[in-house]
């Protein structure tokens, strides 16, 4: 069943801003904002534990080129423990709670205060200072007895066992800035950096969050008439589909209306013959009433069952474009439905009608009723043109990219004279005829739409080509010719 287009509606709107894509595009901007806000808390610590670790480098270097009166050294200083007091007293105002001097080779050599911890300085320690340029890195939390014997001594009184600890390493070199003479290593005590980076936490939440909060605000506004235009240009869209549909209706309405007044034609063109045998025999009854011929009984019989049969396939066809109803008809199926129209006029003409189907497909019932009306009135042609004993063929098979109907006779063709307006009305060359019957049929083959054309007239007989593409019927391949005799 095929749905009936009525008066189309505008379907009611979604709203103006999908809550789908505002948190899509929230969560990315806040995703954004906390991978920058991670990248520069990295950096903002990197630059507060660097800051000590300059300002004791750059004391003790000057305490080891001058001397306590200020004034410069003028001997070469190759021994380590002479800078210990430059980096004791460059450190002592940072927080400092150890101090510990290492050789060249990072061999332990002594520490300040005497109660800490002797340990061997890494090799990839040592690497960093190589450049000259002090190291600072933030322990954390860390077990004071890892870096001194005992928690209580003369100089210091630890009241916890576990606090925050930082470690600067700090490159000694004598006059020659290539020659490392030793590393000192200053403990400080972390608590002051872990609270400046708890307030450095704190201030990037505070800033991001109003960031945040600002762009947010934008883009809400930004998607807000980004939207709205959408949701306008989507309705005008919409109003003009509907519109396109309404004419495409009345579109599909005008060309039924048309196929309508060629089936018509059709009928009238099909009921001249049988009507003009009909008053010919009338005439002749009524002038030898008792000398009636048998042979015009039959054929005014027949005459008055043919019309009877276009009338009622006429009267099918229209109520069936009235009707919302749709089934398909497949090509054997078109077949089996001329078979019994035509045995009739084949055996009266003591012609062969044949079928050969090689292809395989189907049509919907409206363009299988114009198909009918076509394919009937050029084998009712190629019938009465073929001599007796001739033979009439329809071959169905796949021609381009559609279903072509071949109709094949066996007459002494077509006349120069109608063959050049072949699809035009002209006057007919047989007793009785319209001369419309081509024409029609190229109008009913139009409305498939489809295409109708001669593609042989000769001495051995015509052959028309009906021409189905692929839009107006559904085609697939025939694995073998299906053939129908009819005597």
């Amino acid at each position: 069943m095929t749905t009936r287009i009525g008066h189309p509606h505008i379907e009611r709107q979604s709203p103006w801003l999908p809550p789908a894509a505002v948190a899509l595009t929230l969560l990315v901007l806040a995703v954004a904002l906390f991978l920058v806000g991670i990248q520069l808390r990295t950096r903002l610590q990197a630059q507060i534990l660097a800051r000590d670790a300059e300002v004791i480098n750059a004391i003790a270097a000057l305490k080891g080129v001058v001397d306590e009166s200020g004034l410069e050294q003028s001997e070469d200083i190759e021994d380590p423990l002479d800078h210990l007091a430059g980096v004791i007293e460059a450190s002592e105002r940072r927080d400092t709670l150890l101090v510990r001097l290492f050789d060249a080779e990072g061999r332990f050599i002594t520490a300040v205060p005497l109660g800490a911890t002797e340990i061997q300085l890494s090799s990839s320690d040592l690497g960093q200072v190589q450049s000259g340029e002090p190291v600072s890195r933030y322990l954390g939390d860390t077990a004071l007895a890892d870096h001194f014997l005992s928690l209580s001594t003369n100089d210091l009184t630890f009241p916890v066992d576990r606090m925050p600890l930082a470690e600067v390493l700090i490159p000694i070199r004598g006059r020659d800035p290539h020659s490392l003479l030793g590393v000192a290593q200053v403990i400080l005590d972390g608590r002051r950096l872990r609270q400046e980076y708890a307030t450095l936490d704190r201030d990037l939440i505070r800033h991001g969050g109003l960031v945040f909060l600002a762009c947010a605000t934008l883009l809400v506004l930004v998607l807000g008439w980004a939207f709205g235009r959408l949701e306008k240009t989507q309705r005008l869209l919409k109003e003009r589909t509907v519109r396109l549909l309404q004419a495409n209706h009345e579109r599909v309405l005008a060309a039924k209306t048309s196929a309508l007044g060629n089936v018509a034609a059709h009928l009238i063109h099909g009921l001249k013959n049988p009507l003009s045998g009909l008053q010919n025999f009338v005439h002749a009854a009524r002038q030898e009433p008792a000398g009636l011929d048998p042979t015009e009984v039959r054929d005014a019989a027949a005459a008055a069952h043919r019309m009877q049969t276009m009338i009622q396939d006429v009267v099918r066809v229209m109520q069936e474009e009235q009707t919302v109803s749709q089934y398909e008809v497949t090509f054997n199926e078109l077949a089996e439905i001329l078979r019994p129209r035509m045995t009739a006029l084949a055996a009266q003409a003591k012609v062969t009608f044949r079928t050969q189907v090689t292809a395989r497909g189907q049509f919907d019932n409206r363009n299988a009723n114009l198909v009918l009306l076509i394919l009937e009135n050029l084998i009712q042609n190629a019938i009465q043109a073929s001599p007796p004993e001739g033979e009439v063929i329809l071959s169905v098979r796949h021609e381009g990219n559609g279903v072509a109907f071949v109709v094949r006779d066996e007459g002494p063709g077509l006349p120069s004279e109608i063959a050049k307006s072949l699809f035009q009305p002209v006057k007919s060359t047989r007793s009785g005829g319209s001369g419309l019957g081509l024409a029609i049929s190229h109008q009913l083959a139009l409305q498939l739409p489809g295409e109708l054309s001669l593609r042989h007239s000769g001495a051995d007989g015509c052959v028309f080509m009906l021409h189905v593409p692929r839009g107006s019927a559904s085609v697939q391949p025939c694995p073998a010719p299906v053939t129908t005799l009819l005597l």
